[in-house]
């Protein structure tokens, strides 16, 4: 990528990036990553609390995902001393960064169904 006529690389976690975007398609990539988020917009919720939503998304595949929203400093994910131990998962504020994207995602995918597919509100 170029920025004032030079080129600018991006370095994250011992890789290098050429381009801004795929850095942040490597972040909030795949399949359930966005998803979450979206869920995580309206505020904290429990582990099975998000499965729940995320209905065909797997136990391993959630927690996967989960850890490296995490990782990534996305979202915040607390732990509760108490038995049976209480997770739970929220947003960090870097994390509500992304919401204004994802609502534009969401306009996209609602116009994309209208025009070419099929939109139903179950």
């Amino acid at each position: 990528m170029f920025r004032n006529g030079k080129n600018l690389t991006l370095g994250f976690s011992d890789r290098v990036y050429y381009c801004p975007v795929e850095l942040a398609m490597d972040i909030i990539g795949g399949k359930w990553k966005a998803v979450i988020l979206w869920y995580l917009a309206n505020g904290t919720l429990r582990f099975h609390e998000i499965k729940k939503e995320i209905t065909t998304i797997s136990e391993r595949v959630l927690t996967r995902e989960l850890r490296q929203l995490e990782k990534h400093h996305l979202i915040h994910r607390r732990v509760y001393p108490e038995v049976p131990p209480r997770v739970e998962y929220n947003l960090t504020d870097f994390g509500k960064s992304i919401i204004p994207l994802l609502n534009h995602i969401s306009r996209f995918g609602e116009d994309y169904a209208a025009r070419f597919g099929k939109a139903e509100h179950l």
